[in-house]
């Protein structure tokens, strides 16, 4: 047997692809896009968290300081 059809074998030779996976991974890859889309409306995890940790006293209201 020619050594590139042995290798051809081990690696499992032609597939069909199997319809249904194919279906989930473009299910998957529109789903993703979407998030991404979303994601730019929304603050990032670290502008959140920093939103959490940082006292409010930071931010100085305007209606209280003297004018």
């Amino acid at each position: 047997m020619e050594q590139r059809y042995a290798s051809w074998l081990i690696v499992g030779g032609g597939r069909a692809e199997d319809p249904h996976a194919a279906r989930d991974r473009e299910q998957l890859r529109a789903f993703l896009d979407s998030r991404r889309a979303a994601g730019s409306e929304q603050p990032s995890l670290v502008a959140r968290i920093r939103r959490i940790v940082q006292p409010n006293a930071a931010h100085p209201d305007p209606a209280c300081c003297p004018a």
